[in-house]
């Protein structure tokens, strides 16, 4: 159900951020790792717990509700961490383009510094700034779609009758909008971006038949910064 997944893909974006934030002010790598597992941890954890208060109260045995994750015994507990959720999603997109902004001021500011190591994450970190901002906007905004949609049925349960309540659950909470859209999109961009690194590659042979080795490697170079 989609109200069931909605942490885990909050928090997983939320990690992305906190990796690329770590990565933006050259923090070591040791620590990012460390990072890295605990969001793990919180990220599972939050999702088990939620789960099981969510669920505990729930009856499987005979004739079930039509959508387990909406009943009178976590309906409150559900919009409560849709909301919380909401907010945590807003924060999350803010932060990224503020990491987005930042990294491009930095990449401007060091424009003619010879520490290639350091320009070279500050354009790693930009490249991989611009994609994430596109699947965290997408994400931000289906969310937020099904965040009112979700309020809606809520709120104006008693106006509809059995049927047509069921057939409202079903389009917001059995149509995944968020899961579907985010993924699918962080995976065309992998793509594309991959299509992007193989043809600059190939340029680059390319062209060294035709001209000095050295002349095409730092001109290679420069472009890959500049990119």
């Amino acid at each position: 159900m989609a109200s069931s997944a909605t942490p885990v893909f909050v928090l997983i974006y939320a990690s992305i951020t906190i990796q690329q934030a770590l990565s933006t002010w050259k923090k070591p790598l040791r620590v990012r790792i460390i990072m890295a597992r605990i969001c793990i941890c919180v990220a599972y954890g939050y999702v088990i717990v939620y789960g099981f208060f969510v669920y505990r109260n729930e009856q499987f045995t005979g004739k079930t509700a039509f959508c387990s994750s909406y009943t009178s015994h976590s309906d409150i507990l559900i919009l409560t961490n849709l909301n919380v959720m909401m907010v945590l999603g807003v924060i999350n997109f803010l932060s990224a383009i503020f990491l987005l902004r930042y990294n491009k001021k930095v990449v401007s500011d060091e424009s003619k510094s010879f520490e290639l190591s350091r320009k070279f994450q500050r354009v790693r970190n930009l490249y991989a700034a611009e994609q994430f901002i596109i699947i965290v906007a997408l994400h931000s905004a289906t969310h937020f779609i099904h965040f009112c949609l979700y309020s809606f049925t809520f709120y104006y349960r008693p106006y509809y009758t059995q049927t047509q309540f069921t057939i409202l659950h079903a389009v917001v909470n059995i149509i995944p909008y968020y899961c579907l859209v985010g993924p699918l999109t962080f995976l065309i961009l992998i793509k594309l971006g991959r299509f992007r690194r193989n043809d600059h590659v190939r340029s680059m042979i390319a062209t060294m038949h035709n001209s000095n080795a050295q002349e095409v490697y730092f001109k290679g170079l420069r472009d890959a910064w500049n990119q």
